[in-house]
């Protein structure tokens, strides 16, 4: 299988320390339980520990970049051996002066090329492993740079402040809308900033039209809602952490325990989704992420049938689109079925708000 899309691409780095897609919409689509067996885009391993926390028989996490499953596999280790607060103050959600003396604790646990890894990146485990990725830093540089320039925090406190739907819409036109709102956006998030410094300029190549401007109609609409209140993803863009109100999925106080219980069914894989698909055929279930955007359409089919090949009938594979049209059910139609009905409403009510739609396929 080619991956010559891939090739100017550098992964000698984190790109991501958290994952971005909402799991909730996998977790509500997937429908997962001890039968299921599933294979996730790792990225920052989260979403593939909440899968994990339902029970399946496997949650095989694959990435191309080894450097990510590093990371992932620090994650792993860490809840293996910590309690919920020790862990959330040993990567980054609350403050922790003890985080490399805590790191020696795991360093028997990992394999010796993470150890490799993370005894030359102790910065990053003393400052908190969750903000050490490229597109977590981009987001410290937009609100050290940009955003207080425009808001101040009593502002950016107010737009998470309980109100209704009324009151949020007031808010919003009266207190957050600038005019210089729009022109930071149009920088910031612009294709070659966003591509230098939050992503790859390798993976913005098969976009098209004005990223920031589909940004910026997404984002008003969400901030004009009152689900943009109990937003993580918005937490973190607009204050660079979590609190306990805005937290991912896997490291709630309800879904922790669940978690650290179901951690062996992790399995690490580095490696393209579709040849990893073709080592673990029968699998069920596939969450890709929004690794689609990033192909050309001969890729992108190739890819596709390599994962439809693979899988057992019924399974299902859930992605999201960010801003290229991408539905595999319109261009393999005599292996899928595109759950159109599903796919929308899990898209109307997707934190990930910056994403134009969440699909969902199933195998005929």
């Amino acid at each position: 299988m080619k991956n010559d899309h891939l090739e100017n691409v550098d992964f000698d780095f984190i790109r991501y320390s958290n994952c971005w897609e909402d799991v909730d919409l996998l977790l509500e689509s997937f429908e997962l339980n001890e039968k299921s067996k599933v294979i996730s885009i790792a990225s920052g391993g989260d979403n593939c520990f909440s899968l994990a926390a339902q029970a399946p028989e496997y949650v095989v996490a694959v990435d191309v970049s080894e450097v990510q499953l590093f990371l992932v596999e620090l994650k792993m280790a860490a809840i293996k051996s910590f309690d919920r607060e020790t862990y959330m103050g040993f990567v980054g959600f609350d403050p922790d002066e003890n985080r490399l003396e805590r790191y020696r604790q795991l360093t028997s646990k990992l394999t010796t090329k993470a150890q490799t890894y993370w005894d030359g990146n102790q910065r990053a485990i003393d400052e908190g492993i969750i903000h050490f990725g490229k597109f977590e830093r981009y987001f410290q540089l937009f609100k050290k740079n940009f955003l207080e320039k425009v808001h101040t925090q009593d502002v950016v406190d107010g737009l998470f402040a309980p109100k209704t739907e009324k009151d949020q819409i007031y808010f919003y036109n009266e207190y957050w809308f600038d005019p210089r709102w729009k022109e930071m956006h149009s920088i910031f998030f612009g294709t070659e900033m966003l591509g230098e410094k939050g992503r790859d300029p390798e993976f913005m190549k098969q976009i098209k039209g004005s990223v920031s401007e589909t940004i910026l109609k997404r984002e008003v609409e969400h901030l004009k809602s009152i689900y943009c209140q109990t937003n993580p993803f918005l937490f973190y863009i607009l204050n660079n952490k979590f609190d306990e109100n805005h937290l991912p999925h896997y490291v709630r106080s309800e879904n922790y325990h669940l978690v650290k219980e179901n951690m062996d069914r992790i399995i690490l894989k580095q490696g393209l989704m579709g040849k990893v698909a073709q080592d673990f055929k029968g699998a069920t279930h596939y969450n890709l992420s929004n690794i689609f955007e990033y192909m050309d359409m001969e890729h992108f089919e190739s890819e596709g049938k390599a994962i439809i090949q693979s899988a057992a009938k019924q399974a299902k594979l859930g992605y999201w689109n960010f801003m290229m049209d991408r539905n595999l059910a319109d261009q393999l139609k005599e292996y899928l079925i595109y759950e159109k009905e599903l796919s929308e409403k899990l898209s109307a009510k997707d934190k990930g708000y910056f994403y134009s739609r969440f699909i969902v396929n199933k195998v005929i």
